[in-house]
């Protein structure tokens, strides 16, 4: 065994042992209130032979949702949308809306530099089609 908790998740599952461990996991079942059912979140879940099973968890504080969650899930799928289709608009529109950006120049200045191949050859490949 070791400190990491990803050996007793696949003792419990290879060998049926069932435990509680955090776990990374679709929303299925509105395990979280207030997030889609196809979003990933972490939590508690049963672990055994037969899978992982999130244990619901209670709603979140509303001022928590809207203030932080909200936003953040909205950044998430906007930076996600923007790989899966190399829009290079929509991480420039990311930047507008951070409070450190302080004008559109500075924006697209730090988005040319970042995404030139010669410092980002990766990510350049994908907005640079």
């Amino acid at each position: 065994m070791s400190d990491e908790q990803i050996v007793p998740i696949i003792n419990s599952l290879v060998n049926d042992e069932q435990g509680i461990y955090q776990v990374n996991i679709p929303n299925s079942g509105n395990i979280i209130e207030g997030f889609p059912q196809d979003l990933v979140i972490e939590c508690q879940g049963v672990v055994s032979g037969a899978g992982i099973r999130g244990i619901k968890a209670p709603p979140l504080p509303r001022k928590l949702m809207v203030e932080a969650m909200i936003p953040f899930w909205k950044t998430s799928e906007l930076i996600i949308e923007a790989i899966r289709s190399g829009d290079r608009d929509i991480v420039l529109a990311l930047l507008l809306e951070d409070r450190r950006t302080k004008s559109l120049e500075e924006a697209q200045g730090f988005l040319d530099e970042w995404l030139s191949p010669s410092n980002n050859s990766e990510l350049a490949s994908i907005f640079l089609k």
